[in-house]
């Protein structure tokens, strides 16, 4: 985004030591906001991996308990309860995957280097600069591994709603004795 100049084309004077506080204030809520973020996906990957696999537990406790030990399905069930199994499965692995690290970009140590050896002196607005531009470049390394993570939760929760479906009707065409 470019700022453009006020005042008809003049700038305000340089050093004004509250220039630039609200920008970066907001830049730096916006950060904060960003690594929430970043927690409450993580923390939804790892809800999709526990319940697809809570429900491949229940789905063959719920088969055995149902229909008996000895019971074996057939035909569509059979494969209905596999598909659903895999497809749990699946989703599971696609929690995994969303949770995965995602890189960030932060401030090498070159950079913090020169700010305390080579820049301790500067004013404060353009040290409130660099620190805001630092800061900007760390929010959107972490909206794009974010975005990317929304996107495989997407994925995955798809997979487990198509793996529930799957398993109401195997198990519902095996209740009801109906071949499909």
């Amino acid at each position: 985004m470019r700022v453009r100049p006020t005042s008809g084309g003049k700038r305000r004077a340089p050093n004004v030591p509250e220039r630039g506080t609200t920008y970066a204030a907001h830049i730096e809520a916006l950060l904060g906001l960003e690594r929430e973020r970043r927690r409450t996906l993580d923390g939804r990957a790892l809800g999709v991996t526990g319940t697809s696999t809570a429900f491949v537990g229940l789905a063959l406790t719920l088969s055995v308990l149902g229909t008996g030990q000895d019971y074996k399905f057939t035909g569509f069930g059979a494969l209905a309860i596999v598909g659903s199994l895999a497809l749990f499965v699946v989703a599971a692995v696609l929690g995994l995957w969303a949770n995965m690290m995602r890189s960030q970009h932060l401030a090498p140590s070159s950079t913090l280097r020169e700010m305390v050896l080579g820049r301790w002196t500067d004013e404060e607005v353009e040290a409130r600069n660099v620190v805001a531009n630092l800061n900007i470049r760390t929010i959107d390394s972490l909206r794009a591994g974010s975005n990317a993570k929304v996107v495989w939760i997407g994925r995955a929760a798809a997979v487990q709603l198509a793996a529930v479906l799957l398993l109401i009707v195997a198990i519902g065409a095996e209740v009801s004795g109906t071949a499909l």
